[in-house]
């Protein structure tokens, strides 16, 4: 099961089609459209309750469930750690995940200039728009990393609440800006850009901003996070992709390298693009499912291994 970052449902195209459908049955998260009747604070709730309902779904038909999530999926993840106890379905047949690039609300300051270099920056905005950036840009790396999520927090409220020409104009410049490395994918281009674009023409700002407003306030809950302990009690393998050079999600190092999770480091030092080292499974997307069915595989016969042995013991 697929759960997505901001870029949407459609930056799981290409591994969607690399994954083995003889073996997998692949479904990838949708978060729907905009929700005009449900609270924003209760939006990543709402998500990971979701998520929880897919993975009772198919355990339900009998088949052992894996998470990969991107991004800003790893605070949905985080919430499923916490909530452990009250996910049904996550407690009974989630059998491991993979953690693409996960995004930790602490480093929102490192994924907010990183997402401005690599985007915003370079995207087409208008001269009001290009003077408020730049004056940003430069006041950001003197505030504290709790300042900036809590600014981030305050102008994301500001920006749902209000219909404003100035928050389109800057996503539609966005969006282009986001197009234009998408068509730079060395893998499957057209089959990468075609859908997106699609996605991105229907996907409005004010969901991207909602998205990114409920998990920058659910996040605050994890900054003290150390180790996986739902995840340890319960034999649910946890494996990490990290990049060095990642310029969004930067690596929190406590939590996973003090629990049970396995880190594959896939830091790409020619690389010179680095909102590329973001999206290492839209880039690589069949390396990325070598990894996911290496991963599994393991995961199954140990599972095997462990139920033989207690049989035997029993």
């Amino acid at each position: 099961m697929l759960v997505h970052g901001f870029l949407g449902l459609n930056s799981y195209d290409g591994l969607l089609t690399s994954i083995p459908t003889k073996k997998y049955i692949a479904a990838a998260m949708h978060y729907g459209s905009v929700p005009t009747d449900l609270p924003i604070k209760d939006y990543s709730q709402h998500i990971v309750r979701n998520i929880d309902a897919v993975i009772q779904h198919f355990g339900d038909l009998g088949h052992p469930v894996y998470l990969f999530d991107h991004s800003m999926g790893n605070i949905y993840f985080l919430m499923m750690e916490r909530d452990f106890e009250s996910l049904p379905g996550i407690k009974k047949y989630l059998r491991g995940r993979i953690g693409a690039n996960p995004f930790f609300g602490e480093e929102a300051k490192h994924a907010i200039l990183g997402f401005m270099d690599n985007v915003i920056l370079p995207s087409g905005q208008g001269p009001a728009e290009k003077s408020l950036f730049y004056a940003a840009r430069r006041i950001i790396p003197w505030d504290s990393k709790v300042g900036v999520r809590n600014r981030g927090i305050s102008l994301s409220q500001w920006l749902i609440s209000k219909d404003g020409s100035i928050r389109d104009r800057v996503w539609k410049a966005a969006k282009g800006r986001i197009l234009t490395l998408m068509s730079s994918l060395g893998s499957l281009p057209d089959l990468n850009r075609i859908p997106i674009e699609r996605a991105l023409n229907r996907l409005p700002a004010k969901i991207f901003v909602i998205q990114t407003h409920s998990a920058l306030i659910e996040s605050k809950a994890f900054d003290r996070t150390k180790r996986l302990p739902n995840m340890e009690s319960h034999n649910i393998p946890v494996l990490i992709l990290k990049s060095e050079r990642d310029s969004v999600a930067k690596y929190v190092a406590r939590i996973y390298d003090q629990s049970h999770a396995q880190v594959l480091d896939i830091t790409d030092n020619h690389e010179h693009d680095l909102f590329r080292e973001h999206l290492y499974h839209m880039v690589n997307p069949l390396l990325t499912t070598v990894i996911i069915d290496g991963f599994i595989e393991r995961t199954e016969n140990e599972y095997a291994e462990r139920n033989s042995s207690e049989v035997v013991t029993a």
